[in-house]
């Protein structure tokens, strides 16, 4: 893992410019209530997000503020795509609770949304942070002009 760091800490991308590094993490990382699952059947969300979190706090506050890494950490919640029709109930369900403004569901996001979201970040050098589904939305309609 020191190997990795140093050689990590050398690198940057042409120009000197930080190394843009994109880390697909979950829209539930910004729960503050995933406590309440110890002890459940649903525990492994509680690790899950604790390892979530641990990987976007690494990325931004050690390689990130150091300027070896452009740090871009989608959070995505249900990403669904048209040719699994199987998804629809799913988002359809968080789309609604979404627009009814339930403060822990994010809208979904289109596979295709997601994907011009990382790559339109990492072609943008203003492009760094943590972005949810309205970030993801306007990067990717950026890269679709």
């Amino acid at each position: 893992a020191q190997a990795a760091a140093g050689a990590l800490a050398a690198t940057k991308a042409p120009g000197g410019d930080p190394l843009p590094f994109a880390f697909v993490s979950a829209a539930e990382a910004r729960w503050t209530f995933d406590g309440a699952f110890k002890g459940t059947p649903v525990e492994w969300l509680h690790r899950y997000l604790i390892a979530k979190r641990a990987v976007e706090s690494d990325l931004v506050d050690n390689h990130g503020k150091a300027g070896a890494l452009r740090p871009i950490i989608v959070r995505p919640s249900l990403v669904w795509t048209w040719s699994k029709p199987a998804s629809f109930l799913p988002v359809g369900a968080f789309t609604v609770g979404n627009a009814l403004g339930l403060p822990f569901v994010d809208r979904p996001v289109q596979v295709s949304t997601l994907a011009k979201s990382i790559v339109g970040a990492i072609l943008d050098p203003k492009e760094s942070g943590i972005f949810d589904f309205r970030g993801m939305e306007r990067v990717a309609k950026a890269v679709g002009k």
